[in-house]
């Protein structure tokens, strides 16, 4: 066995030996070109490949149209297992099946590498006490990127966007939140959540309910984002005045916001007209849905 077990040199494939650390390569390397392996090299090669093993099959974790009790088996067995669920660093939970708010928390918590958590299409449920911000555990871990996608409160439940918010006050500091769907349109008292708001840097609201929108956006002004923190804002609402007036919000922004994008949906088409303090640069209309885009700079 040469080197070129790493690395074809004609076609440039990486092989799976080649991502592990250079010692441990020569070890295995060596323990195969050997006839009668010494055990030196044999309990090298084992106690190396053990963490360097469990750190690639478990660094990024994806359930995809699961079964009920998948999902909730494994954040039950990253619970039981820390060693593991230390090297998981991105959770993408996909699927028609149901998710408990609580056992997310505390899977979240053991979770001390994540920095990616993507939720599409997860039916979410709450217990009475999850949706109490004083349930939020401190310090809370940060996030690169936080997706909550079409994910619905459970049909026994209301669909109060407070109990959204929960899961976006799981974190202290989140690089990238992106909110779509509909579902979650109720609007009681966030003032606990909007105490606990993370600091985010990226904001992006996919959503016809101009509830869920000025309620994230006041999540954005609580937490400080606006003052010279948050560099993306896209906002979606159902008519150009509501977008006009959501844009304003590039006024309290600081001088790191570059990208404001504006996604409006609705039927009537009349003249547009924005004040110069949001000057249009680019505008299209596909199918009656018109984007309204523009660059600050």
């Amino acid at each position: 066995m040469d080197a070129s077990v790493t690395e074809s040199p004609r076609l440039g494939i990486r092989s799976p030996l080649s991502l592990l650390p250079l010692e441990l390569q020569y070890a295995i390397i060596g323990w195969l070109q050997e006839d009668q392996p010494a055990i030196a090299s044999c309990s090298l090669v084992c106690r190396r490949w053990q963490p360097i093993g469990q750190s690639i099959l478990f660094q990024t974790v994806k359930f995809q149209r699961s079964g009920e009790t998948r999902v909730p088996r494994f954040l039950q067995f990253v619970r039981a297992n820390l060693d593991i669920a230390g090297y998981i660093h991105a959770l993408h939970l996909d699927g028609f099946y149901k998710l408990s708010f609580g056992a997310l928390r505390v899977a979240v918590g053991t979770m001390t590498h994540l920095h990616t958590l993507k939720l599409l299409l997860v039916t979410l449920q709450f217990d009475p006490a999850d949706s109490e911000s004083s349930h939020v555990a401190h310090p809370r871990p940060s996030l690169k990127k936080l997706v909550i996608s079409y994910c619905d409160p459970s049909p026994s439940s209301d669909n109060n966007i407070a109990k959204l918010l929960s899961v976006v006050c799981l974190f202290s500091e989140i690089d990238h939140l992106a909110v779509k769907g509909d579902d979650w349109v109720t609007l009681s008292s966030i003032d606990g959540y909007v105490d606990q708001a993370p600091v985010v840097r990226s904001l992006k609201v996919y959503t016809r309910q101009e509830t869920r929108v000025f309620a994230m956006h006041r999540m954005v002004r609580a937490s400080g984002s606006l003052r010279g923190r948050i560099s993306y804002l896209g906002i979606s609402a159902g008519t150009i005045a509501a977008a006009v007036a959501l844009a304003g919000l590039v006024r309290e922004a600081g001088p790191h916001l570059r990208t404001l994008k504006l996604s409006l949906f609705y039927e009537g088409w009349g003249d547009v007209s924005v004040s110069g303090e949001c000057s249009m640069l680019h505008l299209e209309c596909p199918e009656s849905r018109y984007y309204v885009r523009q660059s600050v700079v």
